[in-house]
C-alpha cells in the first residue's frame, strides 16, 4: 500500500518496515541541524525574531532581494517564496526571506531569485513606492512579520 502525506511517500509492506522507515526518516530529519537565515528590511522582524539568525538589511526592498541571491550562489536555498502575498513589490517597502545553508547550488532558488529580482524592478520603474503614512507604513511591516511568523510555523513542522 501507499502512503503519502505530500511530503513523504512510504510502501508500506506486510510488516512494519514502511513504518519503521518513516520513523527512521523522522529521527534523522530531527537530528539534522538546518542553518536557517532571515534576510529583513523590517525593524520589527529584527527585533522580534530572536531565536533565528537575521540579517539586517537597512535598504529597499530590492536590496534584500539581492542579499538572498548572493547568499544563494554561496550555497543557501530559499525556504520561503520571494514574492510571497498579493502586495506588488512597488507597494510594500518591507520583505523578509527565510533561506537555509545546503551543500550546493539550488537552480531553482537561483530561478525564482532572479525572477523576484526583474520582477521588482519592473514594478519599480512603472511606478515608484509611494510615500505612504507612518501608520501604512507600520501595517505593511506587521503584514510581513505575521506573513513569515507563519510561514517559520510551517518550516518547523516540516523539518
Amino acid at each position: 500500500m501507499l502512503y503519502s502525506d505530500g511530503i513523504l511517500k512510504i510502501i508500506l509492506t506486510e510488516k512494519t518496515n514502511g513504518i519503521c522507515f518513516l520513523c527512521f526518516l523522522l529521527n534523522r530529519l530531527k537530528k539534522e541541524r538546518i542553518f536557517i537565515i532571515i534576510i529583513t528590511d523590517n525593524t520589527i522582524v529584527k527585533n522580534k525574531i530572536k531565536h533565528k539568525n537575521v540579517k539586517y538589511i537597512n535598504d529597499i526592498y530590492l536590496e534584500v532581494l539581492k542579499e538572498s541571491r548572493n547568499l544563494i550562489h554561496k550555497g543557501y536555498e530559499l525556504l520561503s517564496h520571494p514574492m510571497y502575498s498579493s502586495i506588488k513589490p512597488n507597494e510594500t517597502p518591507y520583505r523578509s526571506i527565510i533561506l537555509k545553508k545546503s551543500n550546493k547550488l539550488d537552480t531553482n532558488s537561483v530561478l525564482l531569485i532572479e525572477e523576484a529580482i526583474y520582477i521588482s524592478n519592473k514594478f519599480q520603474n512603472n511606478k515608484q513606492t509611494p510615500n505612504w503614512t507612518y501608520n501604512v507604513i507600520d501595517d505593511f511591516r506587521v503584514i510581513d512579520l505575521d506573513i513569515l511568523s507563519n510561514t517559520l510555523e510551517r518550516i518547523q513542522y516540516i523539518l
